[in-house]
């Protein structure tokens, strides 16, 4: 788990490159590893003080945490396995009526734009010379795409949140994350989406719609061309749709929930793995 969460942090770097070079860039590839603490300052660190029994530990508590959490619940239902075999079909066929279509498995896609789904605002910015590090508990967001965005937990007013419940974009890096409580932003440049059909979404629609979104947006803007509150109104991306039309967030929250239960048996898997040779 922990080479598989290190290798993971390259991934955007590993992407970069064509397959044929993977072998030799992952070889070239440094990482940071628990290691036994030596009593000598000048002790030269190498692979024997490698900490295997703090890892092998981390495991273990892991284990623990998704019996508490209930994540060890992650068996597919039928249901799960029918919603993650339908096949993509575009938004009308050639009457140009919609159609969800679950038992012959297909579903149908259509384009909406994002200020037809959401309100769209930028966020507050909290001064930099206000900051004070780990001061409080709440979340003190960035555009960085590391820890859903959260850089700190600082103390703040209450005129300086912006709410929470949102989807929200690093307007310079184009990161997507979903903030479920109230929050303070780093940069007045940056966005947030509140829904429009809903008070308030379910976690696992707004992961269906920052994916979405991501497909969308992601080849269209980048640093020297950053997205804006401007820009946005004129964004469309796709999203599942009921037999009338209208966005399928039951669909959406199902799909989610069947994708988290088979990440959460891969984890599971390599944890067992790790305690059976252990």
């Amino acid at each position: 788990m922990y080479f598989i969460a290190i290798l993971n942090k390259h991934s955007e770097y590993y992407q970069s490159y064509l397959v044929r070079h993977f072998k030799e860039k992952i070889s070239e590839t440094v990482v940071e590893l628990p290691v036994i603490e030596h009593s000598d300052l000048n002790h030269e660190y190498t692979v024997d003080d490698i900490d295997w029994q703090y890892m092998e530990d981390r495991i273990k508590e892991l284990d623990a945490y998704l019996k508490v959490t209930n994540l060890d619940d992650y068996e597919l239902t039928d249901e799960d396995k029918k919603i993650l075999s339908l096949s993509r079909k575009s938004a009308s066929n050639e009457n140009g009526s919609l159609e969800t279509d679950c038992e012959n498995g297909t579903l149908r896609f259509k384009k909406f734009k994002v200020v037809d789904i959401f309100e769209v605002k930028n966020t507050k910015c909290f001064m930099k010379n206000d900051l004070i590090l780990n001061s409080g508990n709440t979340p003190y967001i960035t555009a960085s795409d590391r820890n859903n965005s959260v850089m700190s937990y600082i103390a703040c007013s209450e005129e300086q949140l912006d709410k929470g419940h949102c989807i929200f974009i690093g307007g310079k890096t184009l990161t997507f994350s979903y903030q479920d409580q109230d929050f303070v932003s780093n940069d007045s440049h940056n966005l947030v989406l509140y829904p429009k059909y809903l008070k308030i979404f379910s976690k696992y629609v707004y992961m269906y719609m920052i994916d979405s979104l991501q497909k969308s947006l992601k080849s269209k803007y980048y640093w020297g061309d950053s997205i804006s509150n401007r820009k946005i109104q004129k964004d469309t991306f796709t999203l599942p749709v009921t037999p009338d039309g209208e966005p399928d967030f039951d669909y959406m929250e199902r799909y989610i929930r069947a994708i988290e239960k088979l990440t959460i048996a891969d984890v599971v898997k390599y944890k067992d793995k790790v305690i059976d040779t252990a």
